[in-house]
C-alpha cells in the first residue's frame, strides 16, 4: 500500500496539484466524478446503461 501511495503522491507532485488536494476539494471532486458516472444509469436499468454507455462508464482511459 505504501508503494501505491508513493506513486500517487509522485503523480500529484509532478503535475503541481498539491495545492488543490485539500479535504474539501477532494470531497467535491469525488462527488462530481461519481455524479458523472451515475448520469449513465439515470432512468435506465443497469443492463441498458451498460449496453448504451459502456465506453463512458469504463472511463476515458478504459
Amino acid at each position: 500500500m505504501k508503494d501505491l501511495i508513493s506513486k500517487v503522491v509522485a503523480f500529484r507532485d509532478d503535475r503541481g496539484w498539491r495545492e488543490f488536494h485539500k479535504e474539501k476539494d477532494l470531497a467535491i471532486s469525488i462527488s462530481l466524478e461519481a455524479s458523472e458516472l451515475l448520469e449513465n444509469f439515470q432512468w435506465r436499468t443497469s443492463e441498458e446503461a451498460i449496453l448504451e454507455s459502456k465506453q463512458n462508464i469504463k472511463g476515458r482511459n478504459g
